[in-house]
C-alpha cells in the first residue's frame, strides 16, 4: 500500500471525497478484526482503522482525533 493510500484523513472535506461503500466495508472488516491487505484503497483503510478503534483493537491517533475536532467544528 502506498504512502498516499495510508495518508490519514484529518479534514471533513477530505472525508467527503472518499467512496462511502469502501469506507463501510473497511469499517466492518476492522470491527471484525480482519487484516487490511496492501491492495486496499485509502477509503477502505480509513474505514478499517475506525472499525479497529471502535472495537478497541487500535488506539486513537492524533490524526483521528484531529478529524473528530474538525468534524465537530463543522456541525
Amino acid at each position: 500500500m502506498s504512502d498516499e493510500q495510508r495518508r490519514p484523513v484529518t479534514l471533513v472535506s477530505d472525508l467527503g471525497s472518499l467512496d462511502s461503500a469502501e469506507v463501510i466495508e473497511g469499517y466492518n472488516d476492522g470491527r471484525e478484526g480482519f487484516p487490511c491487505s496492501g491492495n486496499r484503497s485509502r477509503a477502505y483503510w480509513h474505514g478499517w482503522c475506525n472499525g479497529m478503534r471502535d472495537a478497541y483493537r487500535m488506539e486513537p491517533t492524533p490524526e483521528s482525533q484531529l478529524l473528530v475536532r474538525n468534524y465537530l467544528k463543522h456541525q
